[in-house]
């Protein structure tokens, strides 16, 4: 594993932003180190009793003592100009003290990650300096007087060029860093743009995901597919807020212009919503734990001191996700009466023409530049697809709206045919844009050909349609590329939930499907899920007791027909899944992987799946846990379907530790290290106290003892391992040991990566027959009772390759 160092500056007053800034990196980089300076007291003192496990506390204190030219350059510059007269002084304390820091980069605490940012560090490669430019956008070039590079991102090698312009660059900044422009100067900042020219072996990092923000975004084309944020094809790594803050309102300003908000329509819900909705919780958890933390709402860095020119307008307010405005008069009614009282009420001309007034509004405001969440999440999803003006059926059109939407946001537009049950939606939809296609019809029988549209766009109306399954079936029917199911309202888990409410006045039915019975239908249909965003809310928790969320799915077309398919779940998946397959995990990495404790009750009904799954899942649970699991699998499973299993195999991994015992204890050498290895595949993840163990240290020597033996022992996980990190230059060196407290200890303990159980042949067996599986067999990664199992590629790949060597495998029938 490749340790790398990362160091960053802040007060109480940035404490938020800088634990976000934290967690997110972590997320991806689990191994990262930081160092932070606490810039008073109060912010020390809680990182301190905060304990952050691979976070070191500095004090400001400990780097004056280190450094008095800079306690002393504190006597004649403001705050915050103290402030960034610490960028370099901090990362040279660190690396003059720190002999096991080879590389260190500051970030700055307002930044947020969403990818690995090894995606920089192979761009930096053996450079010993590396800098981010700011990329501002044709209509922010006069912010180049400010500095062509930004601090957001800066990485030097402790290597005598790294040192050399630390050191240079400190004492630039001791001698003047103050909060203006002034001849060639300005803050920290435009010292950086002298370096190329002085420093050889400085690398810019030209990656336009790194160090994105307001004032480059526009330079791209921003989009969000499935859980990746793209610029331009290429993966966003991190965002800078650089002037996002508070107000005393409460309202968050983010400083987008309009224009911005029109060419990215989604730039609002999928970079500042979730990051202030993070910020909110770690401020309300600081409160709880910290009587003294309170939030003064000045951000002393984008405050009121910081130069016009690089504040961002005060735009529209970022508060949190608006709601759509619910109707009134919600009843909870069965399924029966749902039929028996479909009163559609959306067939009434006084209720389709109060809706096209109410969206009237919302398009004038899109006009204006302010796009609702839900249209910009339908755009895009269309614009995702990658296909120029692609042709599309909206299902359930209503007046039309989505059409003007798709015109006016969608870059080359698209070919649109509108579709509604409602005579009276569809006359005004031809009123109000005449020219275009539209049609009376029923989404449960399309009046189209097989395959007539690129896309099918079903917008909002899946939980109108009361046999929401047979709609779903004509959607997949008469597209040929993808269906698009735009802000489907969803709960956790259960059955549908039928509600009669009034629209406008008028009676309608409303379905409340749950997230796991539509992913059943969309694998039962050929439909593969591609993407998801999060849609507009839409929360019935006053109404139906439990809370509801929106989703929009977009989903791409298997190679087959829109008849039914059997059903096949795999249970801890974790990153290797089907797309035809319904895929399931305590937490999800992938859109066609959905979210939920596989190790409670599953949230399907019984007897649904043909097959159910599941690799390298048994081990983890204690011995007493598995038969109860067992049993939940036996539930969704219908009689006569499969059960299989792949397990490490106890007894392959004993014969070949005593085979190579004796071979040491005979004197072969070979023998002595495949015993080292086999000792670890016996033991290491059963007693190991943090990720990896002692597995990765092995890996990670070069060269490798019975490598060749470790790789038909482990498989592509290892090959892939040893690919990486001897791409890196110089390579990675094992982590010091760190000596965890019994909490960190039981916490990763309970995190799931360890082993509590093993099995053989003779005790999965005995297992699964005590479960009710009869026709219980060991069987080869290739072999299966599952019809076409094979070229699914989960256990074994194309030309046969064990993902898994080290496995048993087992299937069993279900009575």
């Amino acid at each position: 594993m490749i340790i790398r160092h990362y160091c960053a500056y802040f007060d109480y007053r940035y404490l938020v932003r800088g634990l976000a800034m934290i967690e997110s990196l972590r997320a991806h980089a689990p191994y990262a180190r930081f160092y932070i300076l606490a810039l008073d007291e109060r912010c020390a003192s809680m990182l301190n009793t905060m304990g952050l496990a691979g976070v070191e506390v500095i004090s400001l204190g400990d780097l004056e003592a280190f450094d008095p030219e800079l306690k002393q350059a504190r006597t004649n510059r403001s705050l915050i100009e103290y402030y960034f007269t610490c960028t370099p002084c901090f990362p040279l304390f660190l690396l003059k003290t720190r002999s096991d820091i080879d590389m260190i980069t500051y970030v700055d605490a307002d930044t947020w990650f969403f990818a690995d940012p090894e995606i920089i560090y192979d761009e930096i490669g053996d450079a010993s300096i590396a800098i981010t430019p700011h990329r501002f956008s044709s209509d922010r070039q006069d912010l180049v007087r400010y500095g062509i590079f930004n601090v957001g991102w800066i990485s030097w090698r402790a290597d005598a060029d790294g040192l050399s312009c630390l050191e240079t660059y400190r004492e630039n900044c001791i001698d003047w860093c103050y909060d203006r422009l002034e001849d060639d100067r300005f803050a920290d900042q435009k010292y950086l743009d002298k370096w190329p020219a002085l420093y050889p072996k400085l690398r810019i990092i030209e990656h336009p995901g790194v160090n994105a923000a307001l004032w480059n975004i526009d330079n791209y084309d921003f989009r969000q597919i499935g859980q990746e944020v793209m610029l331009s094809g290429r993966r966003l790594v991190f965002w800078h807020y650089h002037a996002l803050r508070q107000r005393p309102d409460g309202q968050w300003s983010a400083g987008v212009a309009p224009a911005t908000a029109k060419r990215h329509p989604s730039l609002v819900d999928v970079i500042f919503r979730p990051y202030i909705r993070r910020l909110e919780s770690l401020h309300s958890m600081l409160e709880k734990r910290f009587d003294s933390f309170a939030h003064d709402g000045m951000d002393i860095r984008y405050g009121s001191e910081r130069p016009a020119a690089l504040q961002t307008d005060e735009r529209a307010p970022v508060s949190s996700p608006q709601s759509t405005k619910l109707t009134t008069g919600y009843e909870r009614i069965d399924r029966d009466q749902a039929y028996r009282n479909a009163e559609d009420g959306w067939s009434f001309e006084d209720v389709a023409r109060v809706q096209a007034d109410a969206y009237a509004a919302l398009i004038q405001q899109m006009r204006a530049g302010s796009v609702r969440r839900d249209f910009a999440v339908a755009v895009e999803a269309i614009r995702a697809l990658n296909l120029s003006c692609p042709n599309v059926l909206e299902v359930g059109c209503g007046s039309g709206y989505y059409s003007e939407v798709f015109a006016s946001l969608v870059p080359g537009g698209i070919k649109y045919t509108g579709l509604d049950a409602s005579r009276a939606m569809i006359d005004l939809a031809n009123e109000r844009y005449p020219g275009l296609d539209f049609h009376v019809g029923d989404a449960t029988r399309l009046p189209f050909a097989d395959r007539s549209f690129e896309v099918v766009f079903n917008g909002v109306s899946l939980m109108h349609i009361l046999d929401y399954e047979l709609a779903i079936r004509e959607a997949r029917r008469v597209a040929s590329r993808y269906v698009i199911f735009h802000t489907t309202v969803l709960r956790r888990a259960g059955q549908p939930i039928y509600l009669r409410k009034l629209a406008y006045g008028r009676p309608v039915v409303e379905i409340i499907l749950s997230e796991p019975e539509l992913r059943i239908l969309f694998a039962r249909y050929g439909l593969q899920v591609a993407a998801v965003l999060d849609s507009i809310p839409y929360d019935l928790t006053s109404v139906i007791g439990e809370p509801t969320y929106t989703r929009t799915f977009i989903c791409a077309l298997d190679a087959g027909d829109a008849t039914a398919r059997p059903l096949h779940l795999n249970l801890g998946c974790g990153g290797h899944f089907h797309a035809a397959w319904v895929n399931v995990d305590l937490v999800s990495r992938h859109q066609n992987v959905m979210e939920c404790n596989i190790l409670a009750s599953l949230p399907y009904e019984d007897a649904t799946f043909d097959a159910v799954y599941h690799s390298h899942v048994l081990e983890h649970l204690p011995k007493w846990k598995a038969p109860a699991f067992l049993d939940e699998c036996l539930r969704v499973l219908r009689p006569g379907g499969i059960m299989r299993i792949a397990i490490p195999d106890l007894e392959t991994i004993c014969r070949l530790y005593l085979e190579n015992l004796d071979g040491a204890l005979a004197g072969d050498t070979e023998a002595a290290q495949r015993y080292d290895w086999m000792l670890l595949e016996l033991l290491d993840q059963m007693v190991r106290n943090e990720s990896g163990g002692e597995m990765a240290r092995y890996w990670l020597q070069s060269p490798m003892p019975a490598e060749a033996f470790v790789i038909d022992r482990v498989g592509a996980e290892v090959e892939g391992f040893l690919q990486r990190i001897r791409s890196v230059v110089p390579p990675p060196q094992a982590p010091p040991r760190i000596v965890h407290d019994a909490e960190d200890i039981g916490r990763f303990r309970q995190g799931g990566e360890i082993h509590q159980w093993m099995y053989d042949r003779f005790s999965l067996a005995r297992l699964l027959r005590q479960a009710g599986l009869r026709d219980v067999r060991v069987v080869s990664a290739s072999e299966s009772a599952i019809p076409g199992f094979a070229a699914f590629c989960l256990d074994a790949d194309a030309v046969g390759r064990v993902r898994k060597p080290d496995s048993l495998f087992m299937e069993g029938r279900k009575s």
